[in-house]
């Protein structure tokens, strides 16, 4: 075994050696292969290049989640802008009104707001007014009221 392997051993160092020993030789008169060289064009980068496929996405939208596209109306419509010059709005006063407390009623679960406007008691539930306030919520702690199309949040008072 060990004869077979110093064969194969010599045989592969003799084909390296003969390989490099006939690279080295130059009395070969055969030409070397050259590389030609080509003339290229340098790469446009920076060119935009014109799209030349059309889409044609006339199909149902596959999931229905968009409503198909209305169709246009051929007539043009003439819209004049009208520059609108917004008031300034003036904030309400609310100091003549007092959150008192609220009260339940055990029979119908409703809550019922205790107001004092004008020095009267006015005892108001959600949606319901009186002298122009209207209780929109009752928070407990406060209460949500319009005056005058303006919304105002009123803090239970501590006196």
């Amino acid at each position: 075994m060990n004869l077979l392997l110093i064969v194969a051993v010599i045989a592969i160092w003799g084909t390296i050696a003969y390989r490099i020993i006939s690279a080295l030789d130059e009395s070969d008169d055969e030409p070397l292969p050259v590389a030609v060289q080509l003339d290229k064009k340098p790469a446009d980068d920076y060119a935009t290049v014109n799209d030349t496929a059309r889409l044609r996405n006339a199909y149902r939208d596959p999931f229905g989640m968009v409503a198909p596209p209305a169709p246009k109306d051929t007539v043009k419509k003439h819209v004049m802008l009208v520059n609108m010059v917004a008031k300034p709005v003036v904030p309400v006063d609310l100091t003549f009104v007092k959150y008192a407390g609220y009260i339940i009623n055990p029979g119908t679960k409703q809550s019922l707001v205790m107001l004092l406007i004008n020095g009267k008691t006015a005892m108001l539930g959600e949606g319901e007014s009186s002298d122009g306030i209207k209780v929109i919520k009752n928070m407990r702690d406060s209460v949500k009221v319009r005056y005058r199309q303006q919304i105002r949040y009123i803090v239970k008072s501590s006196s």
